[in-house]
C-alpha cells in the first residue's frame, strides 16, 4: 500500500505534458459579419441595365428592405459598381421623408468571382404612380384633379430639398414608375441611379 501511495505522489510531482496545438482551421475563426450575413435576399422585383433590385429581410429585426446590387447587362461591372457607389453617397446626403432611407452598403462576390456593390435601403409599401393611374382607368374613372395636384405638389418637396443643398442634386429620372404612393406617407421618390450632384455654377446637366 505504501509503495502504491509513493508512486502516486511521484506522479503528482511529474510535469504536465500538453499536446501540441493543431493547425487553426476555418471554423475555429469567428466569421466577420458582412452584408450577406446581415440580410437574406429574396425575390427579384426589378431589373435595369445597371442594377437588379430584390426584396430582402434583415435577419436581426425581420424588417423587409430593398437590396439593390450592381448588374452588368449593357455595361462593364466596373461602370455599374461606380454608379451604385454614387447612389450610395447621394442617399446618405439627401435625407428626406419622401426619399427612401439609406440602411447599409457593401460588396458581394458573384459566381464569376467579380465584385458587386450592394445598396440596402428602406422598403416602401404601396404601388407606383403609374400603376395607381392605371387602376383608375380599369375602373373607367380618372384620378381626381385635387389628388393629382396633391401628389405633384408633394413630389416637389424632395426635389426642392435636393436643389437647395450646398451641392445641388438632380434626380434626372422623374417618371410615374419612380414614384411610390405610400398609403400613409403619400408619394415617395425612388431610384437615384441616374441622379447627379452638380456643384453650383460649375455644370449644366
Amino acid at each position: 500500500m505504501e509503495e502504491a501511495n509513493m508512486k502516486t505522489a511521484e506522479e503528482a510531482k511529474a510535469p504536465l505534458i500538453w499536446p501540441e496545438p493543431g493547425p487553426i482551421i476555418a471554423q475555429d475563426v469567428p466569421q466577420q459579419s458582412t452584408i450577406e450575413t446581415r440580410f437574406t435576399v429574396g425575390e427579384l422585383i426589378a431589373e435595369g441595365g445597371m442594377a437588379q433590385v430584390f426584396r430582402a429581410t434583415e435577419n436581426a429585426t425581420q424588417q423587409i428592405v430593398i437590396w439593390k446590387q450592381a448588374y452588368a447587362k449593357f455595361s462593364p461591372i466596373s461602370v455599374s459598381n461606380q454608379k451604385l457607389k454614387d447612389e450610395v453617397e447621394l442617399l446618405q446626403i439627401v435625407r428626406h421623408p419622401r426619399i427612401p432611407s439609406y440602411l447599409a452598403d457593401g460588396e458581394i462576390t458573384d459566381d464569376k468571382d467579380e465584385t458587386r456593390i450592394v445598396l440596402v435601403q428602406e422598403f416602401i409599401e404601396g404601388g407606383d404612380l403609374k400603376n395607381t393611374v392605371e387602376q383608375f382607368k380599369k375602373m373607367d374613372s380618372k384620378l381626381p384633379l385635387h389628388k393629382a395636384l396633391e401628389i405633384l405638389t408633394q413630389v416637389c418637396e424632395p426635389l426642392e430639398h435636393m436643389a437647395a443643398l450646398p451641392s445641388p442634386i438632380y434626380h434626372r429620372d422623374l417618371k410615374p414608375h419612380n414614384i411610390i404612393v405610400h398609403p400613409d406617407r403619400g408619394p415617395i421618390l425612388i431610384d437615384f441611379g441616374l441622379a447627379k450632384m452638380v456643384e453650383t455654377g460649375s455644370d449644366v446637366s
